[in-house]
């Protein structure tokens, strides 16, 4: 894919992550994912894309539906007999912003306008078929008060699926709300105010269809939340391979 990846320079590197399968890192303006597959599991990505190019075209994707998100630059992947030894992603580096949650503790504004844009977004990604499947406070990027354009971006988007027909307030769509803002471990640091208007919002002013979620989503176990986002994740599978040969019969 070309450019440098930062390897020739790794006393410049701000690590941000660095754990034994994900390492994280900036250097020179840019933000390095590397995704290190385990040996035990490298016979899964034979025949399907790494994760840095999932992740690459996700964004891309995002880019083209109008969605804010962190600009993808390039990917590479090193595969081994077919199969996926690692996997690298190059976005830009977001300066001057901090996830969802840690704005949350030190809020510079009263969350309104954020609240309501956090709901709006995930409201154009599961109209237009998209579910993220990582939709935790920590991917969403707040720039100051959240309110302007361009003031809260996606990241970590490895995980979006996208089907033909929109998911808006179904069951695939739920994983996003649960994750967000409607899992009971959420209403243990994050106001029911600010919890409720990002579902208002979700709901375009839909004061019913917010209250029908809202009893729902938010009782849901996290046992079932992780068997439908199973479910997002095996579909998106299932399509890839069908994808895959039917390119290779054209």
């Amino acid at each position: 894919m070309g450019g440098s990846s930062g390897e020739d320079a790794p006393a410049e590197r701000q690590w941000i992550k660095r754990e034994p399968w994900t390492e994280v890192w900036v250097d020179g303006g840019v933000c390095w994912k590397r995704y290190i597959v385990p040996p035990a599991l490298r016979w899964r990505t034979v025949g399907r894309k790494a994760r840095a190019k999932r992740e690459f075209e996700n964004l891309l994707r995002l880019k083209n539906a109008g969605i804010p998100a962190v600009e993808a630059l390039e990917w590479r992947e090193r595969r081994r007999f077919g199969q996926v030894v690692e996997s690298t992603l190059a976005t830009r580096w977001e300066e001057g912003t901090v996830n969802l949650r840690d704005w949350l503790k030190a809020p510079v504004s009263d969350g309104v306008q954020l609240s309501r844009k956090l709901g709006e977004m995930l409201g154009v990604m599961h109209r237009a078929g998209m579910v993220w499947n990582t939709a935790s406070p920590r991917n969403w990027l707040i720039r100051g008060d959240g309110s302007g354009d361009g003031a809260v971006i996606l990241c970590d988007v490895s995980l979006l699926t996208k089907t033909k027909k929109p998911v808006f307030a179904k069951k695939p769509g739920w994983v996003d709300l649960f994750s967000l803002s409607l899992s009971k471990d959420r209403a243990k640091w994050m106001s029911k105010g600010f919890r409720f208007r990002t579902l208002m919002a979700y709901c375009e002013g839909d004061e019913e269809l917010a209250k029908r979620l809202w009893r729902v989503v938010t009782v849901w176990p996290r046992s079932s939340y992780r068997r439908r986002k199973g479910w997002n994740l095996i579909f998106e599978n299932l399509r890839g391979v069908r994808g895959s040969r039917a390119a290779a019969r054209s």
